[in-house]
This record gives structure tokens, sequence and C-alpha cells, in this order.
């Protein structure tokens, strides 16, 4: 049978599985109640935008009508207008001529023989023009009305198509609300379906539940019987190790007792043996005739008497001795020999790690030597060029180089001392920009001296200096060019310098935006101006 402990791990695994798988099912429950009170609340939300819709819909229905009829009473108004327009014109036009064959006819009537009768034609050319007067008034009044009805026949054409724009728009937006509403219905159906599925979840879960509930009761009680007896056995157990235990612990009483008699009996048999040699040799006897010569000179009661008295007394010096002593340590020979070999090891390790920091420091020392002889070595040539290479640009003064703060050379700092011609002493930092650079070159150029290199690049380095040191420079440049095989790249603006170069390149930008790199060969230039 599995051990109670098992099965009570077992049981609570079990009923962790349970409870996990009641989580789960309840925040399900939860995620789809909150889905079904939102597609229900989204349901009712698009109910009242299709209500909404629809009643704007009906606005917008009635809206249209009413501009339609306006429309078609405006056409009506519009037509009639125009039907008087043409009346007019027509009037106007017999009117215009009445008037010319009037004016002819008073042309005529103006000779002197027919006064009487201009005296009528004026009578009715006065008439003939307010009547004309009033046809043009009411031309246009009628024109007038025209406008109008052609300004309201436009405006009410734009508002029939802003009207049909909206009305298709709305029904677009029907259409919309109306694909909505079918999916929310549907995904209402999918919620409702999913809640009744919720539903009846819980009360299986509730039954699972009750179930294991049950089962776990039972499992408790067998949980608990099985502790009982476990507690049971425990205590026996327990019990048998706290025997054990004693049992042990008078074992090794016992053992340690077999060890002191077994001393006190050897030491018993050494004196034994001491005692009968110095019985044999003092008194020519053995131990046992002593004892009867001695009992033939004392009594009985004085022999017993100083027989108890010296075991006492053999006693009470055996337990001092054995409590002086201490303890029995049986593992005592073991530890003697692990620390003899410990501590002959960490001799071992103590000599070789004494050897290995001698032997170090005599390395290090080796290497400070070296270093020392060729820091110096080098020291002495780079400063032999930098005096030299100094005079040279100078012409004149005095330079060197000095090891300062240390009298070891390896923790010394290097500082430089120069002298240019007319002035005094001084370090780098006093002198001016054009010295400081004819000096940190003459240091450059030094190195190169000691130590050549194929490649030797120069960025600006005649910028602080005039013409004349920038002549001294470029003899230098010469110089050293003659000395070494090292390539020199002066990187410059100055034309004096440019022009002392080999071969120049250059970036040009013939073309906005579009750079070009140039090259030039000045020896090559001065054959080719020589020869024209």
């Amino acid at each position: 049978a599995p051990p109670p402990a098992a099965e009570r791990l077992e049981q609570q695994a079990r009923l962790e599985d349970a409870q996990a798988q009641i989580g789960p099912a309840r925040q399900t429950l939860s995620t789809v109640q909150t889905r079904y009170a939102e597609a229900k609340g989204a349901r009712i939300g698009a109910e009242d935008d299709l209500k909404e819709l629809r009643r704007t819909i009906s606005y917008a229905s009635d809206t249209l009508d009413k501009a339609r009829c306006t429309l078609a009473a405006a056409l009506k108004n519009s037509d009639r207008a125009s039907l008087k327009a043409e009346g007019a014109r027509e009037n106007l036009a017999r009117l215009e001529a009445d008037l010319e064959i009037a004016t002819e006819a008073f042309e005529t009537a103006a000779k002197p023989e027919n006064t009487a009768v201009l005296t009528d034609i004026e009578a009715d050319l006065t008439a003939a023009r307010a009547a004309l007067t009033t046809a043009r008034d009411a031309e246009t009044e009628a024109r007038g009305r025209l406008t109008d009805l052609t300004r309201n026949r436009a405006q009410a054409m734009t508002r029939r198509e802003g009207l049909e724009k909206d009305v298709a728009r709305w029904e677009t937006r029907l259409a919309a609300g109306q694909a909505r509403v079918e999916a929310l219905l549907k995904r209402r159906s999918e919620a409702a379906s999913e809640a009744s599925t919720a539903r009846a979840k819980p009360e299986k879960l509730q039954s699972e539940l009750n179930a294991l509930s049950s089962r776990v009761a039972a499992l408790e009680t067998e949980r608990k019987t099985a502790a009982d007896a476990l507690a049971a056995r425990e205590a026996a157990i327990r019990d048998v190790e706290s025997s054990a235990r004693s049992a042990a612990n008078l074992a090794m009483s016992a053992r340690e007792t077999l060890a002191i008699n077994n001393a006190r009996l050897e030491n018993a048999q050494k004196r034994l043996t001491e005692s009968t040699e110095s019985a044999q040799v003092q008194f020519q006897r053995a131990p046992e005739g002593l004892l009867t010569l001695a009992k033939a000179g004392l009594d009985e009661d004085a022999l017993e008497t100083l027989d108890q008295a010296e075991s006492d007394r053999q006693l009470d010096f055996l337990r001092r001795d054995r409590e002086q002593l201490g303890g029995v340590n049986m593992e005592a020979e073991d530890e003697a020999e692990a620390l003899a070999t410990s501590l002959g090891t960490q001799t071992e390790e103590k000599e070789d790690l004494t050897s290995a920091i001698a032997k170090l420091r005599e390395g290090v020392k080796a290497l400070n030597n070296e270093g020392r002889n060729r820091l110096m070595g080098a020291f002495e040539t780079v400063n032999e060029h930098f005096k030299a290479l100094f005079t040279t640009l100078f012409r004149g003064g005095e330079a060197e180089l000095r090891l300062v703060d240390a009298d070891d050379p390896l923790m010394a700092g290097l500082e430089i001392f120069a002298q240019p011609p007319g002035k005094r002493l001084g370090t780098l930092s006093l002198m001016s920009g054009g010295e400081q650079a004819l000096t940190a070159t003459a240091l450059i150029f030094a190195v190169f001296l000691s130590r050549p290199s194929p490649i030797c690049v120069l960025d600006e380095v005649d910028a602080p200096l005039d013409d004349a040191n920038v002549d001294r420079f470029c003899r230098m440049l010469d110089e050293m060019r003659n000395r070494t095989n090292t390539r020199f790249i002066v990187i410059t603006h100055n034309p004096v310098t440019m022009s002392r170069m080999d071969r120049l390149f250059g970036v040009t930008m013939r073309e906005k935006g579009v750079s070009k790199l140039v090259s030039v060969d000045l020896h090559t230039a001065e054959d080719l101006v020589a020869a024209q």
C-alpha cells in the first residue's frame, strides 16, 4: 500500500486540480455574462439607432416631398412668368411698331396743312407713350419675377439634389444599420446559446464540486485515520529510537568501562609484575609468601581494614585519573593522521608559494631592469635627435627632454625644455603657438629618426606658422625624406607648403553637388611649363 503521505499529496493535488478547474469555469461564466450584457446593450443601442434612422428618413422623405411640391409650383410659376414675358415682349414689339407708325405719321402731320391732324396724332402719341411706359413697367416686373423664379428654381434644384444625396446617404446608413442589427441579432443568439451553456456549466461544475467535496470529505476521513495510525507508528518509532539511543549510550558506556577496566587490568598486571620482581629482589620471596608472613604478624581485622583502605585509595586515584583524561575519542588517531597529512600539504604549498613569489620578484626585477635599460636607450637616442632637429628648425637655441617627478625612469614623467634664440630656457607651455608647433614637429621627427615608419600623416601642422617658419618646416621635410624611407602625407591649405610637395591631391566641385578628385604632379607640370 502507498504511504499515507503520498495518498495525502495525491488527494491534495486532486483537490487543487478541481479548484483550478472551478476558477477558469467561473471566469468563463463571468466573461460570457459580461459579453451577454455588452451584446444586450449593443442591441438596445442598435435598436435606438435604427429608430432614430427611421425617424430621420421619414423626416427627410417629408422634406423631399415638400421640396418636390415647391419645385413643381416654382416650375409652374416659371412657365407662367415665361408666358407673361413672351406676351409682354409681343406687346412691346407691337407698341414699337405702332410707335414707328405714329412717328411717321407725326412727321407727315408736321406739315402746316396738317396741324389739326398733328394735334390728334400728338394726343395718340402721348397715349401710345403712356401705354409703352406701362408695357415697359410690366415687362420689367415680369423680368424681375422671371429672375426670381429662375433663382428659386435653381435653389429648388440644388435643394433637390442635396435631399436626394441625403436620402441616398440615409438609405446607405439604413442598410448598414440593418446589417449591424442582423449581426447583433446573430451575436445575441450566439451569446444566448453561450449563456445557456454557461448557465448549465456552473450546475455541472457544482455537481462535480459536490462529488469532489464528498470525496474529499471521505478522503479527509481516511487521511485522519491514516494520520492517527501514522502518529501511533511514529510514536512507536520514537520509542524504539529512544530505546536504541539508550542501548547505544549503554553500549558506549560499557565500551568505555571495558576500556578503563582493561587499562586498569594492564596497570594492575604491570604493578603485580613489578611487585613480584621487587619481592623476589628485596625479600627473596614470592608475593604469596609475603602475604602469609603479613597475616602471621597482623590479626584478621587489621588486615581487612588495610585492604579496604588501600582499595578505596586506589579507587579514588583511578577515578581522578579517569576524570582528568576526559572522554574517550575513538577517532583521535584518524584525526591526528588527517591533521598531519594536511599540515604536510600546507607546508609543501607554502614552500611552493614562497619559491613562486621569489621567482616572480626576480622576473619583475629583471623586466624592470630591462625596461629601464631600453627606456633610457630610447630616451637618449630621441633626445639627441630632438636637440639636433630643434637647432636646425630654429637656426639656433637649445632644447632637451628631461625625466621629472621620480628617480625611477619607469615612474617618471617627461618634460620638454626649450630655449629658442634670444629667449630664456622654459617649458613648452611658456612658448608661443608657432614655437610649440615647431617644437612638437621636431619631437615627432626625432621619434621617426629613432624608429622610422613607412607612412607619416601631418594634418594642418603648418597652420600656426608664418612663411619663414613654413619654409623651415618644408626644408626639414625634405631632409627627413632623404634620411628615411618614410612617405609624408601633408594635409594643408598653405600655398608655400603645397608648392614644395611632389604631388597634390585636391577635391573640386565643377557642378553643384558633384565633387571630383584632382591629382597634379608638380614635377611634370614644371617640365610642361618649361617646354612651352
